[in-house]
């Protein structure tokens, strides 16, 4: 599929669901990949990104099983959420100047957030100690990542950060972070045990929903009345003070 070089933009959606769609060349003048524009393209195996493009929109590659490369210009300056979740992508090459990638993780310059893990197969990883911020749905549907290590330079972890992350037995914040954000560890349905930190300011609506083997939730000693006004009132039973 050769897009025409008269057209400057391509629409919300364009290609979405497009399950036979196996190539795509792109006009040189295009400047966004806007929302959900090759979602679900589960044949797509090449694309040229033109050096023109600045945005890549949220879902823009979601669900497109088959591609393995992708390539960011550097005249890209804004990647939103999951733009590449659940895809088969297991190589970024970067020319942008405001993001950087590094052990199969996309990361704005600096490394201070974390936007997304790309790679689905990956098992294990360690957060850089240089992070403060995990993105929203940074992790989302990672349904192969067992363990996670969150240094203690984090202070916020974003709305679907961990999303469906399905391998999860138990996970240990650090007490540096002071937001969990909203159905961050929505799906994680061999969650067992989770440690929240006497630095947690903000627990996002249903953060745990889905959790359904969640047996344990240990906070500071003295720390349960402020942190049941966080949680839902069916947690509260699982909530152990160490």
């Amino acid at each position: 599929m050769t897009v025409p070089n008269s057209a400057s933009k391509i629409g919300k959606h364009a290609f979405h669901d497009c399950r036979n769609l196996k190539s795509v060349t792109l006009p040189d003048i295009l400047t966004i990949l806007p929302e959900c524009s090759f979602w679900e393209c589960h044949s797509l195996e090449s694309i040229n990104i033109p050096k023109s493009v600045t945005h890549f929109g949220e879902l823009a590659f979601c669900e497109c099983h088959k591609l393995k490369h992708m390539t960011i210009p550097e005249s890209v300056v804004c990647i939103a959420e999951r733009a590449f979740s659940e895809s088969g992508i297991e190589r970024i090459d970067c020319f942008s100047p405001s993001f950087e990638v590094d052990n199969y993780a996309l990361y704005t310059k600096g490394k201070q957030i974390l936007i997304g893990l790309f790679n689905q197969s990956v098992t294990h990883f360690n957060i850089p100690q240089s992070v403060i911020e995990i993105g929203d749905s940074a992790f989302s549907s990672c349904v192969n990542l067992k363990s996670i290590n969150i240094p203690s330079s984090i202070t916020k972890i974003g709305d679907y950060a961990f999303y469906d992350c399905r391998e999860f037995t138990s996970i240990k914040i650090p007490n540096s972070v002071t937001t969990i954000g909203t159905y961050a560890f929505y799906g994680c349905e061999k969650l067992i045990s989770i440690c929240i930190p006497k630095s947690i300011r903000y627990i996002g609506e249903d953060a745990f929903w889905g959790c359904d083997n969640l047996i344990s939730i240990i906070i500071s000693q003295g720390d349960i009345v402020r942190i049941k006004q966080m949680l839902p009132s069916d947690l509260h039973e699982k909530i152990i003070e160490q």
